[in-house]
């Protein structure tokens, strides 16, 4: 089979532990497709705006796309990433991938460029915990379907005309993939006018240059910006939103391309050159893409597999196949029989030469979206004293601890040594290091249950052995506690009906939980256990008739674990954390209540609790 379908989010448990795991698949998936699925998903998506599970249609449909395209040995990988609300814990920032594993690159697509395939209707895109854990891939799903947005005319006005004459920046963006020796970071309003822009690129290579030279992103942002993979012949580049413009400026290896600003010259590299020559006024992007594929399907295996950037253009301009000026055939010319000019792209932005840190910081960013490969150098330095490091390391901080999630059934050795990063780094600080919160994150991790039958070398950060200690205690000192959440949060979260929920609270097993409670046992408030979630219980519970006590024990709860999340965070975040209480609380009582308060009186009761 030809094509392979994989989806990858924070899914609900089923019969054992929920988290971050491949969700669905086509039936002749390989163990390794899952694998490399798992490893590069992205688990956070930076939205330039905040937002909750209380949006519109419109505006879930606005929310960006991260699709990425990479070639790999003999086929290619497509994935969009989008924003997925909350997951099943009440956790935000869920991110639904559903990828594409196309095992044949020397077949035509019938989209004829991958990025044609953005928007799909056959790619999934479920937002809130319900809709993710629902979503099925259908069982005989070949090729997608071409997206909404494959429109070489509309790609080529969003260029041309439609914000001005771009055309500079697009020939920077050439060659500066042409020269191949630094990534292209290209500056642009949203994932929509990104995969127009590429659209366009794509439409001045054949197909399969474009499929095996190109490696592209329509949203990354800066503070965490991928570091391309040198193991790959393909040229990558990148698209940002506008709001990060001035933090690329410090970065290292890239070559930052804003259409918004004027470009110093005009096109460098034999590409670029024969794109301005040909593309001229009135020029029908849809028959020089057919005149492209016409102009080079006699090629041989060679010639298909060793393609350069403007190779089917060239044969194309020498075919004859259209009058062309004769300084473009010389263009052409030089292109496929002299040598290709190697002259660097120009810099938008003058450098000099960067302090090892900043190698550091792309390195970290590497292993941050592979955490596996933390094992592979204890050589680490803090990213958090960085002069410049108050733009960024907040999110890369986020993004780092997030990652945590994906070593769940990983061997201790990777475990450990990732956390030995994170310290090293300081994307850990000593507050984390001393939180129970963030312990949580990996205290119940099997490797927990190996770490001591390491043998460390004493190059580890001084505190890794105590934070894995106290881990450790953490997971011994909450069994009853485990069981309290374990069974407090599957029946009361937010994805239940209130009906359930009292249904729940008058069973045995809630009232075991209830005497626990009383007892005075506490909870733990991990990563995996969210405020909202609580706040559902405490805003719900005057809902609830009979048993006086049960009422005044689970509010004790959730007042008390509201009280310990403020308390936690608030050592390493501002009082926006108090305000999120009152907003969740004052959208329960727009939205959620309605189910059962009747009277104006009832809502204003309500109001009031806030």
């Amino acid at each position: 089979m030809r094509w392979t379908h994989i989806t990858y989010a924070s899914f609900k448990g089923t019969a054992g532990r929920g988290g971050w795991k491949v969700g669905s698949w086509s039936p002749h998936a390989t163990r390794e497709d899952l694998q490399l699925i798992a490893e590069v998903s992205p688990t956070h998506i930076e939205t330039v705006t905040s937002f909750d599970d209380f949006i519109s249609s419109e505006e879930i449909d606005a929310l960006p796309r991260r699709f990425e395209y990479r070639p790999l040995i003999d086929r290619s990988l497509i994935m969009q990433s989008v924003p997925a609300g909350k997951d099943a814990t009440g956790r935000p920032g869920n991110v639904f991938t559903h990828a594409v594993i196309d095992d044949d690159l020397d077949s035509p697509l019938k989209s004829l460029y991958p990025i044609s395939l953005y928007r799909s209707t056959d790619l999934l895109t479920p937002f809130r915990a319900a809709a993710v854990n629902e979503a099925e891939l259908p069982a005989d799903l070949d090729e997608p379907r071409t997206g909404p947005m494959a429109d070489l005319r509309l790609a080529w006005m969003m260029v041309d005309s439609m914000f001005g004459n771009r055309r500079q920046a697009f020939y920077h963006l050439q060659d500066v993939l042409q020269s191949g020796e630094k990534t292209a970071v290209l500056v642009l309003n949203n994932t929509n006018e990104a995969a127009y822009w590429i659209q366009a690129l794509c439409s001045t290579l054949t197909p399969n240059e474009a499929r095996r030279l190109l490696h592209y992103s329509t949203f990354e942002r800066a503070a965490t910006l991928p570091t391309p993979d040198k193991t790959m012949e393909a040229s990558s580049f990148f698209v940002v939103p506008a709001s990060d413009r001035e933090l690329l400026v410090d970065l290292p290896g890239i070559v930052v391309i804003d259409p918004t600003r004027p470009q110093s010259s005009g096109p460098q590299g034999s590409w670029s050159r024969m794109t301005a020559g040909l593309y001229t006024e009135a020029f029908d992007p849809d028959a020089l893409v057919a005149g492209f594929i016409r102009a080079n399907e006699n090629l041989d295996d060679e010639q298909i597999k060793l393609a350069r950037f403007g190779d089917g253009m060239a044969r194309f301009i020498r075919s004859g196949t259209i009058s062309v000026k004769s300084q473009l055939k010389v263009f052409a010319d030089q292109h496929l029989f002299g040598e290709v000019s190697k002259t660097p792209a120009v810099q938008e932005i003058p450098r000099e030469a960067q302090p090892e840190p900043i190698d550091v910081r792309a390195l970290a960013s590497e292993v941050i979206h592979t955490p596996r490969r933390a094992v592979e150098s204890q050589e680490w330095s803090s990213l958090r004293r960085r002069a410049d490091s108050r733009r960024w390391i907040g999110n890369m901080s986020e993004q780092a601890i997030n990652s945590i999630e994906k070593l769940h059934d990983s061997p201790a050795t990777e475990l450990v040594g990732y956390l030995d990063f994170l310290l090293k780094t300081e994307l850990v600080t000593s507050i984390n290091a001393a939180d129970p919160y963030f312990r949580s994150s990996f205290s119940d991790f099997p490797a927990m249950g190996n770490w001591r039958r390491l043998k460390f070398t004493g190059a580890e950060h001084p505190r890794l052995k105590e934070l894995l200690i106290d881990a450790e205690r953490d997971a011994r000192n909450r069994t009853s506690a485990g069981v309290i959440v374990d069974q407090i949060m599957p029946n009361l979260n937010v994805d239940r009906t209130l009906h359930q929920i009292a249904d729940w609270l008058h069973t045995p097993e809630a009232g075991q939980v209830v005497a626990a409670v009383n007892r005075g046992e506490q909870i733990r408030t991990g990563r995996n256990y969210f405020l909202e979630d609580l706040l559902r219980v405490y805003f719900g519970i005057a809902l609830i008739t009979g048993d006086e006590e049960m009422r005044k024990a689970l509010t004790t709860l959730a007042v008390d674990a509201a009280t310990r999340y403020v308390a936690a965070r608030k050592q390493t975040r501002s009082a926006e954390d108090q305000r999120a209480f009152k907003k969740f609380g004052e959208e329960f009582v727009a939205y959620d209540s309605r189910e059962f308060l009747t009277t104006d009186d009832q809502v204003d009761r309500y109001l009031g609790i806030l």
